[in-house]
């Protein structure tokens, strides 16, 4: 089975990489509805390898790529063999002086499973009973520590109203093995989970994935909010890109520099003719794999709408092949389309290189679909072109009425910084108070609220002034430092000369609301008895207030009016709602 999606456009990614200089931030996007199914958490460990795609001769005949087999994790460590930079051919020599076509650039696969060993997957079915998964793994146990195999992944559910049990297992051998290695092993597993000892209801089925072929490197990355991150895949295509654009590659001598140092294979295939910028992405459930696939130039996405009928593929199909496309996908759903209609996507490669608009291409096909006899009766909608959809936009699953707010750029670094200084396990939280005319009873307050976030696991935040700087706090290390905080706290007390509320508490306190964060205002009694928040922010109802104790019962931990008890009471709470939160999302 496969899942799979639309055109991805990696451009704006290539030009933040090539504007920092540096490629291998260059990061691969897997689609949500693509990661799930394979299990890619953020912060999984994946293998990402590049394949190569052998070219034929004249005779029809595979060329090698000049290099030495890859059916070992040596070739992928070796140094590499420099083709020639050269724009204008792609071909290498051979030993009897005749020219030889380089292998051209292939997939690129990411995979929790090695894909560099020999792996097997095992299907059987058993009675639901008490004890038959165990059964299954004490009766392969002996074999699997023979061969040095071991279960990579493993998936068991009761199905058919509570009377089977499915068991799929994805094995790997640790050590390389020979074709008479596997073939016994197959036999052995066969004969153990046939025997009709735990009573299956069908035969098991063994089904072997041997090493893929022709890879030409392979590294470690890791998944980080559905991004392949740390896996240097772009380096390793971005010089063939340029020696594949330029006749006369002006850092030849950086570039064999470059690719000698990090001893990778980057220079043995040829670009040219694939737009490497653009993806489609598929995730193969059967062999636990997310495939890339570079399209050709020009690649596009078309979605056209049509009577779900017999007869409405063959003609739309034959609509895009008397436009000279090739099809690199499709798919038929029924979702997102009205009641007896259903949704061609296909993408699509253009036989010519030159660059069309989408007005125009869309009109084209309009027009082509229109020519069809009957057309009409099928229903056939105007065709959707896309020449890419944004990684941003597939990496997650929004709902409809979801707003989503981010950080914006110019404080990013702020934040990160901010937040990579407090402990992992603590929360961030704002404090909102005002510093002018702080006497010495207000600092107190406000060192007692610091322990007591403290003792809670909260890590308080303050936009505090520099004493050293005339210059008053800019409204960008405030607003940072919001942005930061998942909590806030708005302490408001008896002011020596200054009003104890002031805009800037209400303006810190409305923001943080407005991005759904718990906003508490920790009121001192004598003026809450003077309704200072009603009177402050008008007639706005619903916030939290808090009071504590007037003058040295303030400070009193065992005192249920305290600052501490207060405090805690309410933070015990927010910890909650922010872990179900958490859970939710």
């Amino acid at each position: 089975m496969y899942v799979l999606g639309e055109l991805i456009n990696l451009e704006p990614e290539i030009r933040r990489a090539k504007k920092r200089g540096r490629h291998e931030i260059v990061r691969l996007p897997i689609p949500w509805y693509q990661r799930a199914p394979l299990g890619l958490l953020s912060g999984t460990t994946v293998h990402v390898a590049i394949l190569e795609d052998p070219v034929s001769d004249v005779n029809g005949e595979v060329l090698d790529s000049g290099g030495e087999s890859t059916e070992s994790s040596a070739s992928v460590s070796s140094v590499p063999i420099l083709p020639s930079l050269s724009a204008d051919t792609c071909q290498q020599s051979s030993s009897d002086g005749q020219q030889k076509k380089r292998p051209r650039i292939g997939d690129i696969v990411v995979s929790v499973v090695n894909p560099m060993r020999h792996v097997f997957r095992v299907q059987v079915k058993r009675q639901e009973q008490q004890g038959a998964l165990h059964e299954v793994f004490k009766k392969i146990h002996d074999l699997f520590n023979k061969h040095r195999i071991n279960i990579a992944l493993a998936e068991t559910v009761t199905t058919d109203c509570r009377k089977s049990h499915d068991v799929t297992l994805v094995c790997e051998f640790l050590n390389q093995v020979d074709e008479a290695t596997i073939e016994e092993t197959k036999l052995e597993l066969e004969n153990l989970l046939g025997d009709g000892s735990l009573q299956e209801e069908s035969e098991p089925l063994v089904v072997w994935q041997r090493p893929l072929k022709n890879i030409v490197f392979s590294r470690l990355g890791v998944i980080r909010a559905g991004w392949v991150c740390d896996c240097d895949w772009y380096s390793q295509i971005e010089p063939r890109i340029d020696a594949s654009n330029s006749v006369e590659l002006k850092s030849k001598v950086r570039l064999t520099r470059s690719i000698n140092s990090r001893g990778d294979l980057g220079g043995r295939f040829d670009c040219r003719g694939f737009d490497c910028s653009r993806v489609v992405v598929y995730s193969d459930q059967a062999n636990r794999v997310a495939r890339f696939v570079l399209p050709k130039p020009n690649a596009f996405t078309v979605q056209i709408e049509h009577a779900d009928i017999p007869g409405a593929l063959e003609i739309l199909t034959n609509s895009l092949k008397e436009e000279k496309l090739n099809l690199l996908s499709t798919l038929i759903r029924r979702g997102g389309a009205g009641h007896g209609n259903a949704t061609l996507v296909a993408v699509c490669e253009p036989s010519s290189v030159q660059k069309i608009g989408v007005e125009l291409l869309t009109q084209n096909l309009t027009e082509a679909l229109r020519r069809v006899k009957d057309a009409a009766m099928y229903r056939i909608g105007d065709p959707r072109v896309s020449f890419g959809k944004l990684p941003a936009n597939i990496l997650t699953l929004r709902h409809p009425e979801d707003r989503i707010i981010q950080v914006p750029k110019r404080l990013r670094e702020a934040v990160k910084s901010i937040r990579d200084e407090i402990p992992s396990s603590f929360i961030p939280a704002f404090i909102s108070r005002r510093f002018a005319g702080s006497g010495y009873r207000a600092k107190k307050i406000a060192r007692i609220v610091h322990r007591t976030l403290k003792k809670h696991k909260f890590a308080p935040i303050e936009a505090r002034p520099d004493p050293l700087d005339d210059n008053p706090t800019t409204f960008d290390q405030v607003e940072a430092r919001l942005w930061a905080s998942d909590l806030g706290i708005v302490l408001v007390i008896n002011q020596e000369n200054i009003e104890s509320m002031s805009g800037n508490l209400a303006h810190e306190a409305g923001f943080l609301q407005g991005q759904d964060k718990p906003v508490v205002f920790l009121v001192e009694q004598s003026l809450a008895k003077k309704n200072v928040i009603e009177r402050n922010l008008s007639n706005i109802q619903g916030h939290v207030v808090l009071t504590f104790a007037d003058g040295d019962s303030a400070y009193d931990p065992d005192n249920p009016n305290s600052i501490y008890q207060v405090l805690s009471a309410w933070l015990r709470n927010v910890r909650r709602r922010l872990r179900d939160k958490k859970h939710r999302t």
